[in-house]
């Protein structure tokens, strides 16, 4: 009878103990917006120094579960963007903040386009890799992304049917198997 009698004071401890973990976990949400009010989603959020995070939703919202009671840095990042960082104290069961994160092109350093299976970084690369950065496009004044591939050495951009019938041949690749979407090229260099 004392062996029952411990055994159900020990499970009445373990189920206090989980219980209390439980209790000391905390949630944070909110929004995201850029500085004119304007919800931004994609945002990356995490807690610095952990594997905690989410990204806002397509209405800007997002919302971190089961964070353990203590201090975290969180960071919310997105291209284009300054990153926002706040030291966050979880220590109630729900916190509320909304994000306000500052637009910079500055931080827009350069945009890569890879045609290949296996992107990789420049000197990771095992073909040429040219790059035409912010200063050669404004140099250039293109009028269309055909005009903007001419600087690319190895391919041959004509626009001359317009910014549709644009052809474009790529060196070393046959023109049968060149299929370039020149529209989501435009959207990525121009926008």
């Amino acid at each position: 009878m004392k062996k029952l009698t411990n055994l159900k004071g020990l499970l009445l401890m373990l189920f206090l103990a989980g219980t209390s973990t439980l209790l000391a976990q905390s949630s944070i949400y909110g929004t995201v917006k850029d500085q004119n009010g304007e919800l931004i989603p994609g945002v990356n959020i995490i807690l610095k120094g952990t594997t905690i995070g989410t990204s806002s939703d397509f209405d800007g919202n997002y919302e971190i579960k089961n964070i353990k009671e203590g201090v975290y840095t969180l960071v919310a990042s997105s291209l284009g963007f300054d990153n926002f960082t706040k030291e966050v104290n979880f220590n109630s069961p729900k916190i509320v903040l909304n994000i306000v994160i500052v637009e910079n092109a500055q931080s827009l350093d350069e945009i890569i386009v890879t045609g290949v299976v296996n992107p990789k970084s420049k000197i990771e690369s095992s073909i040429s890799v040219s790059t035409v950065g912010i200063k050669q496009i404004e140099q250039a004044s293109p009028r269309s992304a055909g005009e903007l591939f001419r600087n690319i050495p190895g391919i041959r951009a004509e626009s001359s049917g317009g910014e549709g019938n644009a052809n474009f041949n790529v060196r070393g690749v046959p023109v049968s198997s060149v299929d370039l979407d020149i529209y989501s090229y435009k959207k990525t260099v121009f926008h």
